[in-house]
């Protein structure tokens, strides 16, 4: 996505970007739909948010509640999103080449890091979804929570989400990015 924010016309970055969809449509079409997908999907059907827009302002939130219930998981997705040494793991002993030890907030940091470099949304409110609206959103999305989630969902959890995804606040998590 940088690559094709830096040269719209640039082919090589727009076939990774195409080959990158369709690997994600064979791991929706296996995996099915996830907290970030329903909460999305209630967001756009219920206030008329965009689809694309609200995807990118949701997922940071929801990658740090779900992080702390898959941190191997969260290695391999801060690799993905190139932390690559000692300074980005937190573990002081990275090779460089591949750090399966970065943890969470790494790749937070990192996803958030990638959705400023490409100018994407990253606040709700923008897109359509007004302050007193949040509390019918939390109880949507409540009765949608999958059962499969890697960590227990509650309404209180729903509602720092969505409160902090309207507002565009950093997303808040066990291992805090705001302070």
């Amino acid at each position: 996505m940088p690559g094709i924010t830096a040269d719209a016309g640039a082919r090589h970055p727009r076939e990774q970007a195409l080959y990158g969809c369709y690997l994600a449509a064979v791991a929706f079409a296996s995996a099915g739909s996830g907290l970030h997908h329903k909460i999305c999907h209630t967001l756009g059907g219920t206030f008329g948010l965009p689809h694309a827009q609200t995807h990118a302002v949701v997922l940071p939130y929801v990658l740090a509640l779900n992080g702390p219930g898959t941190p191997e998981v969260m290695g391999r997705l801060a690799t993905a999103l190139g932390a690559t040494d000692d300074k980005d793991s937190g573990t002081g002993g990275g090779t460089g080449d591949r750090n399966d030890d970065a943890g969470p907030a790494t790749a937070l940091t990192r996803l958030l890091d990638l959705r400023a470099a490409v100018h994407a949304p990253d606040a709700l409110e923008p897109l359509g979804l007004v302050a007193t609206e949040v509390s019918e959103a939390v109880c949507r999305v409540a009765a949608v929570v999958p059962p499969s989630n890697p960590v227990t969902v509650g309404e209180s959890d729903l509602e720092r989400l969505l409160t902090d995804a309207q507002r565009g606040d950093l997303p808040r998590s066990p291992y805090r990015l705001d302070g």
